[in-house]
C-alpha cells in the first residue's frame, strides 16, 4: 500500500509517530491513514417482490443474484455485487442505493444493514457496509462503472473478486441473510 512520504501542505518529510505520519514543522499536518467506507448491496430477485414494480422479471431466475461486471480497475472484468465509495457527505444507505441504480439500472430500497467489515486487512485501507436491497423500479442495464450486469442463482454464480462480497453470495444462498421484507430500513 502507498503512503504519504511528504507533507501535501507544505512539502516536508513526514516522520513516523505512533500510529501516524506527522509533519515537524509549524503546519501541524497528521496523517491518520483511516479507513475509506465502500458500500456493496445484496440484491435478490424475488418474483413476488418484482410483481408490482413494472420491472420485467419473467425472464429472471426467482431467488438469483444481480451481479455486475467490472469496467474499471481493481479486479476490471471480474464479477462483484453492485458496490462504491462512499462519496463526502454521503449517507451510507443512499450512495448504496445510488451505486445499484449507476451499475445495474434497478432502483432500489435499502432493507437491512447487513454487516460492516474490514474485508481485506493490510491490501486495502477499507471498511465494507452490505446492505438487503429491494428493487423497486427501473430496468435491468449495465452502466457507470459496469460492463454487464446479470442474475446468477447458486448453481451459475461466478466467484465474485472481492473477499466479503464472495462471503455474502454464498451466505444468500445458503439462507443466512434473512428475506426481502418489503419494510424500509430507516436510518
Amino acid at each position: 500500500m502507498r503512503s504519504f512520504t511528504y507533507c501535501p501542505w507544505c512539502t516536508r518529510e513526514l516522520e513516523k509517530r505512533d500510529k501516524y505520519l506527522s509533519c515537524h514543522s509549524s503546519c501541524g499536518f497528521i496523517h491518520y491513514d483511516n479507513p475509506t467506507l465502500v458500500v456493496a448491496a445484496v440484491v435478490p430477485i424475488l418474483h413476488t417482490f418484482l410483481a408490482h414494480t413494472g420491472i420485467p422479471y419473467q425472464d429472471l431466475p426467482d431467488g438469483g443474484l444481480v451481479l455486475v461486471r467490472r469496467g474499471i480497475a481493481p479486479f476490471e472484468g471480474a464479477w462483484c455485487l453492485p458496490c462504491g465509495h462512499v462519496e463526502k457527505h454521503g449517507h451510507p444507505k443512499d450512495e448504496a442505493a445510488k451505486e445499484v441504480r449507476e451499475e445495474s439500472g434497478l432502483i432500489t430500497r435499502m432493507e437491512k444493514l447487513l454487516c460492516l467489515c474490514n474485508p481485506a486487512p493490510g491490501e486495502a485501507n477499507h471498511v465494507v457496509g452490505s446492505y438487503l436491497a429491494r428493487p423497486v423500479g427501473g430496468a435491468l442495464q449495465a452502466g457507470d462503472d459496469a460492463t454487464e450486469v446479470g442474475v446468477f442463482t447458486k448453481e451459475n454464480a461466478p466467484t465474485l473478486c472481492f473477499r466479503s462480497h464472495e462471503r455474502l453470495k454464498q451466505q444468500w444462498f445458503r439462507g443466512e441473510l434473512g428475506t426481502l421484507t418489503g419494510i424500509d430500513l430507516m436510518l
